[in-house]
């Protein structure tokens, strides 16, 4: 995949993230207008970032660039209605980037987003994920007992060990937490996320394969995002950015 098109892919699939969060908020009759998270509507949100060998420096920085995307479309602080952000970084170990207590301001998120470095090694998704569940969304980490609880997978590869990925995520659902995935590139086992998202699968799971027009999607998140949304019975589909050869996308 060349420089450009894993660009559009990630600024494609950040829009379409966006809405299906949007979406989630909805259900709870949550008025969604120009920010990601309204004020009024706490969140709790962890990410959880693939910096694994096997993707390259440049994607993992587009990571890092889709976690400053969502602060900045957010309501971010420790008010009792405001959103609260973390990170994880993983690959051949699990490292706590950002705790939830740090979501003082904006300002102070992307400080400390800015600091963040590849790992590398293997794709150990579990123990990232159990480093999410066990210890990211306590009290003394910043969390909150009463409020919904959001987790974002970014990987670009297969996880090191499938089987205890999936134990893992059914654990997810014992402690409410939504684990949302964006499948990152060619190279991702798609029974594997589809085993681990959150249900409906639709809703949660995203797979940046390829692109459409940037333009157009930018223009349809707009238009979609500022109509009064009704949740429909959700189809057992999964989310892809098909690909275009538009070029007002580059």
């Amino acid at each position: 995949m060349n420089k450009s098109t894993l660009f559009n892919t990630f600024v494609t699939t950040v829009f379409l993230v966006i809405f299906n969060l949007t979406r989630a908020l909805k259900t709870h009759n949550v008025s969604v207008r120009n920010e990601l998270i309204c004020k009024g509507t706490p969140i709790d949100i962890v990410f959880v970032l693939d910096s694994s060998t096997r993707i390259n420096n440049k994607t993992f920085q587009k990571e890092l660039e889709f976690v400053s995307f969502m602060v900045n479309h957010s309501n971010i602080g420790l008010g009792r209605t405001q959103v609260r952000m973390g990170v994880v970084n993983f690959g051949g170990r699990a490292v706590i980037e950002i705790n939830l207590m740090d979501s003082m301001n904006k300002k102070k998120l992307h400080e400390k987003i800015r600091k963040i470095r590849k790992i590398n090694g293997k794709t150990y998704t579990a123990s990232a994920l159990k480093k999410v569940r066990n210890i990211m969304f306590r009290r003394e980490k910043g969390a909150r007992s009463a409020v919904r609880r959001f987790a974002i997978l970014l990987t670009s590869g297969y996880s090191a060990n499938p089987t205890a990925t999936q134990t893992e995520a059914r654990a997810y659902q014992k402690k409410f937490i939504e684990l949302f995935v964006i499948g990152i590139g060619p190279k991702v086992l798609i029974s594997e996320l589809k085993n681990i998202v959150s249900k409906p699968v639709g809703d949660y799971l995203f797979l940046a394969l390829t692109y459409k027009g940037l333009k157009n999607i930018k223009e349809k998140f707009t238009q979609r995002t500022c109509k009064t949304h009704v949740r429909r019975p959700a189809l057992n589909r999964t989310v892809e950015v098909q690909n275009s050869q538009d070029s007002s996308a580059v």
